[in-house]
Order: C-alpha cells, then sequence, then structure tokens
C-alpha cells in the first residue's frame, strides 16, 4: 500500500513488473555475457595447451631422431596442415624445412621454448605460393647431433 493508506494503483503495479522485468534482464544479459566470456576463455586455454602437446610431441621426436644418427633433411614432413618445420643452427642457418608455410629462417628465434609469433610468411597451396601474414604458436627445441654440434628444430602451427 501506498503511504497514503490507499491500495496501490495499476499504474503502481504496472511499473513494479516494468522495473523487475528490465532488472532480471540486465542480470540475465550480464551472465550471458560473464559466461560466454568464460567459456571462450575455457576453451582458447584447451586449444592451446593441445596444440602446445602436439607441436612439443613432433619437436620431441625429430630430436630424438637427429640425435639417433637421422640426416636432418629426412625429418621435415609434417601432417599439420597449416604448418611450419624448420631445422637449422643457432646462428639461423637453415638446414631443412618443411611444411606448408615456407620459412627463410628460425620462425621464432633460436631460444628454445614455446611462444606465438607474428610474421609475414610465404605460404604454399597446391603449388601457388602467397605471402600471408600468420600468428603461429612455435615450439624450438635442441638437438645434439651426432655429426652437427647443436641443431634447433623448430615446429610451428597456426
Amino acid at each position: 500500500m501506498p503511504a497514503t493508506g490507499s491500495r496501490a494503483t495499476a499504474d503502481d503495479v504496472r511499473g513494479i513488473r516494468i522495473r523487475a522485468a528490465a532488472t532480471a534482464t540486465a542480470v540475465v544479459a550480464v551472465a550471458l555475457v560473464v559466461g560466454g566470456l568464460a567459456v571462450t576463455h575455457l576453451l582458447r586455454a584447451g586449444l592451446t595447451d593441445s596444440l602446445d602437446t602436439t607441436l612439443t610431441s613432433l619437436a620431441t621426436d625429430r630430436v630424438a631422431l637427429i640425435e639417433q644418427g637421422q640426416p636432418p633433411g629426412a625429418l621435415t614432413d609434417t601432417t599439420l596442415r597449416e604448418a611450419t618445420v624448420w631445422i637449422g643452427r643457432p646462428d639461423g642457418t637453415t638446414i631443412a624445412t618443411g611444411g606448408r608455410i615456407a620459412t627463410d629462417g628460425p620462425p621464432a628465434g633460436t631460444e628454445p621454448g614455446i611462444r606465438t609469433v607474428t610474421a609475414d610468411y610465404t605460404e604454399v597451396d597446391d603449388g601457388e605460393a602467397s605471402v600471408e601474414t600468420e600468428r603461429l604458436r612455435v615450439v624450438v627445441a635442441e638437438a645434439d647431433s651426432p655429426t652437427d654440434d647443436r641443431i634447433l628444430v623448430s615446429i610451428g602451427s597456426e
């Protein structure tokens, strides 16, 4: 009841309903936005972790083969669709490259580790080459070769 002691009018009830509906809509909208952002973050983190695991496994396999005496030129094939494989020396000298994304030098530097890089690359698709700006997740690993002192293996993918 209003302070005057009279009963609530239809306009009063309608105003209360409108405010309640607007408040509920705003609360649900905020909850949906926050939930969407949280799901996006979790999915991105999960996909990045999965890609890191795959790239690390591929690099580790190549390091083991190089350390067993396998020639680096035989290790540049990859099943990843959008990928680059670079095998070279710490000074940036290329020994072998492979994958759809061609590089003239190490795509992410020569320091071992995992990182994201953005750079221009030549992408080869069905024999056609085009220069594109790509954002790659790259793993750089180090091998002690029986023939060369130190060889770096760099594998990256979009």
